[in-house]
C-alpha cells in the first residue's frame, strides 16, 4: 500500500526520466520532435 506522497514521488521520478529519455537525442523521431509518451493514446493510431 502505497501513501499519496510516495505515490507523487514515484511519478515524479518518472517523469524526470522519461523527460530524460525524450530529449536525449536518441529517441527522436524522423522530424526531430521530442517522442511524446500518452497513457490516454495509442502509440500507432490507425490512420
Amino acid at each position: 500500500m502505497y501513501y499519496a506522497e510516495e505515490v507523487d514521488d514515484l511519478f515524479q521520478q518518472l517523469r524526470d526520466e522519461l523527460h530524460a529519455v525524450a530529449f536525449s537525442g536518441d529517441y527522436y523521431d524522423l522530424e526531430n520532435k521530442p517522442v511524446i509518451i500518452s497513457a490516454t493514446e495509442p502509440a500507432n493510431p490507425v490512420e
